[in-house]
């Protein structure tokens, strides 16, 4: 798990009390009968829109070799480069990002579900929309 990076101060995050007004979320589940490969989770965000965090809650861990990464068709690890979630450990983990969009663009779990048999999680990504 990442260590802890703070106290930040508000200079650190030039306009913060905007993003943090329009504040919505959109999930996906994953469970071990879902097909490998880039999911969609939600629908198209906005250009502008600030990835706020990502968060995976692994309810029933997964046996095999599962990795799951989270991004966009241009970065599949563009907000999780697969280091930080351990699919095989049921436990909730969490990436804060605050990365701005220049596009609009659908965020994508890529699933990598080689020997799964068993397994659920859910992945919950909090943003702010422009």
């Amino acid at each position: 798990m990442p260590t802890f990076l703070g106290p930040y101060d508000s200079t650190e995050f030039p306009g913060w009390e905007d993003f943090m007004k329009n504040i919505s979320m959109i999930s996906l589940d994953i469970d071990s009968n879902t097909a490998a490969g880039p999911v969609p989770i939600g629908d198209t965000l906005l250009a502008g829109c600030v990835i706020i965090q990502v968060l995976v809650f692994v309810e029933t861990a997964f046996n095999g070799t599962p990795l799951l990464t989270i991004g966009l068709n241009s970065n599949p690890s563009e907000y999780e480069n697969g280091d930080n979630i351990d699919p095989s450990e049921a436990g909730v983990y969490s990436q804060f990002s605050f990365k701005k969009m220049t596009v609009s663009s659908i965020i994508n779990a890529y699933w990598n579900n080689t020997g799964v048999t068993e397994g659920r999680m859910k992945i919950v990504i909090l943003y702010s929309e422009p």
